[in-house]
């Protein structure tokens, strides 16, 4: 997904995505390990950033990979599968996102 988002090719339902940055050469990777280890070497010299989940970054950080956090670029929209005829799970769930929904409107 983050690769899609530095592209500018993600597409969600319903959400049409913000770009705070303007890609040079994008660069795949098939471990965040390898992405960080080239990112070690120097800005530019074989990359000048990675994008990745926050779990991604803590890793990193955890580590010790030497990093700066720019901040959050996208967030995407997650599902809860609830098992068909859970009520009790179901009306905690839907409790729990009533609430955050409140916070997030009191914030305006």
């Amino acid at each position: 997904m983050a690769e899609s988002y530095v592209n500018r090719e993600l597409k969600l339902a319903g959400v049409e995505p913000t770009y705070e940055f303007k890609p040079g050469e994008v660069k795949t990777y098939q471990s965040s390990n390898v992405a960080f280890d080239d990112l070690r070497l120097g800005d530019g010299v074989r990359l000048d950033a990675v994008v990745g989940t926050g779990e991604v970054a803590q890793n990193a950080i955890d580590g010790g990979y030497p990093t700066r956090e720019i901040g959050i670029v996208f967030s995407t929209p997650v599902a809860i599968a609830i098992l068909h005829g859970d009520k009790e799970f179901s009306d905690k769930i839907a409790a729990a996102v009533k609430s955050m929904r409140d916070a997030a409107r009191s914030l305006g």
